[in-house]
């Protein structure tokens, strides 16, 4: 590796810790971090299902093995149900009972079922079946770390009551919208089940669900990106980037944010996710990761990674180029200040395409190239992924378009006033048919009363009027009326 490019690469690692982000460099806390995950990772089974009796609560449930006799059979009831749930012309109102007794699922409290496997990764999860949202203090009082809760009912959701400390993942299905629609989504619901048994992850296949996630770290698991050869330049694994100088290059840290800025994406806006793995599928390293990572055989994990892969790629090269006109211009000279001069050049170059107020997690990405540059903004910006992540009162975030903007951003305004607890939700616009303002705001606003709000309102928010609106005659930003 050449000096310049260590020199390059040391700045990037610098900007993300000016962010507050932690990135260790240090070989032996690095390597310590990899001996544990590799132990835990080595141990057998038995120990493992030792380890988690001996910390589960007072009652405990049992735990099928996936890998066993008895999961055998488990997975045998799956596949007779999938078959039942496809060769029935309607729908069936006994659905949860059915799958329960499939999983051998045992009741916990009113109308919950609940079952705990060590499924075919070694993990251990605990599916729930009901027909309400989730408490987590459920899972809690049964030493439960890892819940999948599925919930079939006509009523809205109402949301997971989050009183305790297990990570659980809610899907939340509209018992209606599921007999009306096309196609048989019970039948792809127990797939997926199925499919959870054997990586310990749900994935909603039929677009129906509500999703919802509580008590998720960055990652809960450690990725390598490694070379060719399997040494890993760096990983990132409880919020954290830990890369090891000998071999990482620019593009390493880049590609380790890229997997926190992927979590978090993940983890808020799921539609938008799904966009972007398939955004990613289109490019030309996804087949390239799935032949160097043969362990991800989800969708979800491969594009992550093709994310990472392209982020980092694309990001350091644009670093590069700018490193290289500067020591041009310089007479080949490139230090410290010529690597921040670099990173400052891509920075402003990034700006001028995203000019939105929109943070990361409410775009709608049309290309492979946007998605890996807004990662590069983000990180040149500064923004800690972590500092976005698994927050369940996202502050709600008010669009106004049209003639009618300024006036529903003075009622919304007013409604924030008249009923603290409101869920405001507003549906997001396409923005290449109409101009569109955001404005973020949260419960905790600062302000004293309707009128004060009411004042930096019409200072901050503005309707816009399209040219198509005013006749021809341009667009003209309105304030809210007096």
């Amino acid at each position: 590796m050449s000096r310049e490019e260590r020199v390059l690469r040391d700045a990037v690692i610098d900007r993300l810790r000016e962010s507050g982000m932690e990135v260790i460099t240090d070989e032996g806390t690095g390597q310590r971090v990899l001996d544990e995950a590799n132990g835990k990772a080595k141990l057998s089974a038995k120990k493992r299902r030792a380890l988690e009796t001996a910390s589960l609560g007072k009652t405990p449930r049992s735990l099928t093995v996936v890998s066993s006799a008895d999961g055998a059979n488990v997975l045998k009831s799956i596949d007779t149900l999938v078959s039942e749930f496809e060769k029935s012309a309607v729908q069936p109102k006994t659905f949860i009972g059915d799958v329960a007794k499939a999983l051998g699922a045992e009741r916990g409290g009113s109308a919950s079922e609940y079952a705990s496997f060590e499924t075919k990764n070694g993990k251990i999860i605990t599916i729930r079946l009901s027909n309400h949202n989730a408490k987590v203090s459920n899972f809690d009082a049964n030493g439960e770390t890892d819940g999948i809760s599925i919930v079939v009912s006509p009523k809205m959701s109402g949301g997971m009551t989050n009183d305790g400390k297990a990570h659980v993942v809610e899907y939340y299905y509209d018992a209606i919208k599921l007999r009306r629609a096309e196609g048989k989504p019970l039948a792809d619901i127990v797939r997926s089940i199925k499919q959870a048994l054997y990586s310990g992850e749900f994935e909603d296949t039929t677009g129906l669900a509500e999703r919802q996630e509580v008590n998720a770290e960055i990652t809960d698991r450690v990725r390598f990106f490694c070379t060719a050869k399997g040494e890993a330049y760096g990983f990132t694994v409880g919020g954290k980037i830990y890369i090891d100088p000998k071999i990482a290059n620019t593009e390493t840290p880049i590609h380790e944010y890229a997997h926190l800025w992927a979590a978090a994406l993940r983890g808020q806006n799921l539609k938008e996710w799904q966009n972007i793995v398939e955004l990613m599928k289109g490019t030309s390293v996804w087949d390239e990761v799935k032949k160097r990572y043969p362990e991800l055989n989800t969708d979800n994990d491969i594009a992550d990674e093709v994310l990472a892969t392209y982020s980092g790629r694309r990001g350091a090269e644009r670093l590069r180029e700018e490193q290289r006109k500067i020591a041009g211009d310089k007479g080949g000279v490139f230090e410290k200040a010529e690597a921040i001069s670099a990173l400052e050049r891509v920075k402003q170059a990034l700006r001028k395409f995203w000019k939105s107020v929109a943070d990361f997690l409410h775009i709608h990405y049309k290309s492979a190239e946007e998605v890996a540059d807004r990662v590069m903004k983000d990180l040149l910006d500064g923004v800690d992924p972590g500092k976005h992540f698994n927050s369940r009162n996202d502050a709600p975030r008010f669009m106004f378009a049209g003639k009618k903007g300024a006036a529903r951003a003075d009622r919304v305004m007013k409604d924030l006033f008249d009923d603290e607890g409101k869920n405001m939700r507003m549906e997001s616009r396409d923005t290449d048919k109409e101009e569109v303002n955001i404005v973020e705001a949260t419960h905790e606003h600062g302000f004293k009363n309707y009128a004060d709000a009411k004042q930096w309102a019409k200072e901050n928010i503005a309707g816009t009027y399209t040219d198509a609106e005013t006749g021809g005659k341009g667009e003209i930003e309105s304030a809210i009326p007096q």
